[in-house]
């Protein structure tokens, strides 16, 4: 039927014109990535050297540093079902006060260590390159 292959036809020239968009979204959302990935290493290594030179003590410039990479990895929706991106709010809110979260043993369970960071960086690598 004429009718029915004019409508396949004029549906499939739809999609094709969607290509660009779809593709750009894409982009978008790599590049999203590559920002967020940045931002964690960029945390993870200020907090390596703050812990070095200073050891556990509170520091805004940190928690804001968690802050971002936090915002960053949610933004770029990474992670969806993971609760990893929260970990990254608590990594902030421990550098606001890191001798009260060293007191309760519990809370640390929340924060993961700057290895596991490390490693999850690693991985986040690997997927978007």
């Amino acid at each position: 039927n004429k009718g029915n292959l004019k409508m396949a036809l004029q549906t499939f020239i739809d999609i094709i014109k969607l290509i660009p968009e779809i593709l750009l979204l894409f982009g978008k959302k790599k590049e999203k990535a590559v920002d967020a990935l940045v931002s964690l290493r960029n945390a993870i290594r200020e907090t390596r050297k703050f812990i070095a030179e200073s050891g556990y003590e509170p520091n805004t410039d940190l928690s804001m540093l968690w802050l971002d990479a936090f915002g960053k990895i949610k933004k770029a929706g990474i992670y969806s079902e993971s609760e990893f991106p929260d970990s990254l709010y608590h990594k902030a809110r421990f550098w606001e006060n890191p001798k009260m979260w060293l007191r309760e043993s519990g809370s640390l369970e929340l924060i993961p260590t700057l290895i596991q960071l490390e490693n999850e960086c690693d991985l986040l690598f690997e997927k978007i390159k």
